[in-house]
C-alpha cells in the first residue's frame, strides 16, 4: 500500500490507479478495485490458512494441490462475478456498457494480481511480494513514458506481467520444496470436498465480510449526497480525498498490528513449550503484559501517524 501510495505522489499513477482519470473512469476502476477484493477476499483467506499449514507441516505436496484447487476456484468466482454484473447491466444498464467493460477488465485483472500474491505471503515472502509490485509500478512508468501505450495498456500488461511474477516466483519456490524434500506427488492426498468446506468456510465468509466492510462507506458515500449522483454509484472526489489521507494512518497501524499478532503466534509456542505447569499464574501475567504492551504500540503508532497526516494535508493546502 505505501510503494503505490508513494507512486502516486512521484508519477501520479500506481499500478492501477491514475490521478488524472476523471469521475467515470475512477468510479470504473473504484468499482472493480471493490469488487476484486470482495470476491478474492475470502479465498485469500482459506489459502492462507489452508496453504500455511500445510507449509509449517512441511507437507509442501499438499500445499500445491490446495493453492491450485483455491485458485481454480476462486478465478471461476471472478469470471461468474464479472459475467453477472456484465449482464446485469446489458438487462438494467445503470451504467453505459463500454464503462463496466472497463471496471471489469480492471476487477479481473486486479484479482489476478491479488491471488498471485497469496502464496507467497502464506511462505511469509512479504519482502518478495513488495519487490514484485515496485517493479510492476516501473513497468506502468515505462510504459507511459517510453513506449507511450496509454494509461489502459500501461496498466494492463503491468498487472498481467506482475501477475505471471508473483505466481510464477510463488510456484517455483513450491515446486524447489517438493523436489528438495523427495515428496511424491501422488502419495498425497487432500482431504475430502466435505471436511475441506468445515473446517474453511468460517475464514471465507470472514474474508468477504472483511472487505466489505472497509469499501462500505464507499459505496453508501457515492450513492447518496445533497445533489444526485450521475448514475446509481458515482465517484465522490472530495469524499475520496479525505478517505486516502485516512488510509496513510490506517496503512502504518495495520502494519504494527500484523506485527503484534505474529509476535504473539511467535512467542506463545515457545512459552507453552518451555514454561512448566506450577508456572501457570507467571504464564498468564507474561500475556497481559504483553498484550498491554502491544496495544500500547498499536495506539503510539496510530497517533504518530494521524498528526503527521494532519500536518501534512494542512501543509499542502496551506
Amino acid at each position: 500500500m505505501m510503494s503505490q501510495i508513494l507512486a502516486i505522489f512521484i508519477f501520479r499513477y500506481s499500478l492501477w490507479a491514475w490521478l488524472d482519470f476523471n469521475e467515470a473512469q475512477a468510479t470504473m476502476v473504484a468499482f472493480g478495485t471493490i469488487v476484486a477484493f470482495v470476491v478474492t477476499g475470502g479465498f485469500m483467506q482459506v489459502r492462507g490458512r489452508s496453504v500455511t499449514k500445510h507449509i509449517r507441516a512441511e507437507h509442501y505436496t499438499l500445499a500445491l494441490k490446495s493453492a491450485n484447487k483455491i485458485v481454480l476456484l476462486a478465478l471461476a468466482c471472478v469470471i461468474g462475478a464479472a459475467l453477472f454484473f456484465g449482464l446485469l447491466n446489458a438487462l438494467l444498464p445503470f451504467y453505459p456498457q463500454p464503462m463496466v467493460h472497463l471496471g471489469l477488465i480492471y476487477m479481473t485483472l486486479i484479482s489476478l494480481l491479488l491471488l498471485g500474491s497469496g502464496v507467497l505471503f502464506a511462505f511469509e515472502r512479504r519482502i518478495l511480494i513488495l519487490i514484485i509490485i515496485i517493479l510492476g509500478t516501473l513497468m506502468v512508468y515505462l510504459n507511459m513514458e517510453v513506449l507511450k501505450m496509454g494509461i489502459y495498456l500501461s496498466h494492463w500488461t503491468a498487472l498481467l506481467v506482475t501477475s505471471f511474477m508473483l505466481f510464477g516466483y510463488a510456484y517455483l519456490v513450491l515446486w524447489l520444496q517438493i523436489q528438495r524434500s523427495n515428496q511424491d506427488l501422488k502419495k498425497y492426498a487432500l482431504p475430502a470436498p466435505g471436511i475441506r468446506y468445515f473446517v474453511h468456510y468460517r475464514y471465507f465468509v470472514y474474508g468477504a465480510l472483511y472487505f466489505l466492510f472497509l469499501f462500505v462507506d464507499r459505496i453508501l458515500a457515492w450513492s447518496t449526497g445533497t445533489t444526485a449522483p450521475s448514475y446509481i454509484i458515482w465517484f465522490n472526489t472530495p469524499y475520496e480525498l479525505g478517505m486516502d489521507w485516512a488510509i496513510l494512518t490506517l496503512v502504518f497501524s495495520i502494519a504494527v498490528l500484523e506485527y503484534c499478532v505474529h509476535s504473539f503466534s511467535r512467542n506463545i509456542f515457545k512459552l507453552q513449550k518451555s514454561a512448566e505447569f506450577h508456572q501457570l499464574q507467571q504464564f498468564n501475567d507474561y500475556h497481559i503484559y504483553f498484550y498491554f504492551k502491544q496495544l500500547g504500540l498499536v495506539i503510539l503508532v496510530g497517533i504518530l501517524a494521524m498528526v503527521t497526516s494532519y500536518y501534512v494535508v494542512r501543509s499542502i493546502s496551506a
